[in-house]
């Protein structure tokens, strides 16, 4: 969508980071177009492994859908080396029985 410049329909995909999987609004695109500059992406083993590294090392329990943006950074740290970076780090709407590291290597 943010390459194409323009929103593109998504076929329904299961993820990990079910929280962002919202279709970005008519009025919203234009807004991203002029204040984003890039949009970068991470796996869903990235951030299944964000998700761990936050709640194990920082003691934060939060959702995949906001380790997104650590394991976006991680992924691409060459990017940002040097650069001071700011995340936040929202959502404890997480499912305590089904931890997205428990399924790994299950299916």
């Amino acid at each position: 969508m943010f390459q194409a410049n323009k929103r593109i329909p998504m076929q329904h995909r299961e993820s990990v980071a079910d929280g962002l999987m919202a279709i970005v609004g008519e009025f919203t695109l234009p807004i991203i177009k002029k204040n984003v500059d890039d949009i970068i992406l991470a796996t869903e083993d990235e951030i299944i492994e964000t998700t761990k590294l936050i709640w194990e090392q920082m003691k934060i329990i939060v959702e995949p859908s906001c380790a997104l943006t650590l394991a976006s950074v991680i992924a691409n740290k060459e990017r940002f080396k040097g650069q001071k970076v700011v995340l936040l780090l929202t959502g404890g709407n997480v499912d305590l029985v089904a931890l997205p590291w428990q399924k790994v290597g299950k299916d």
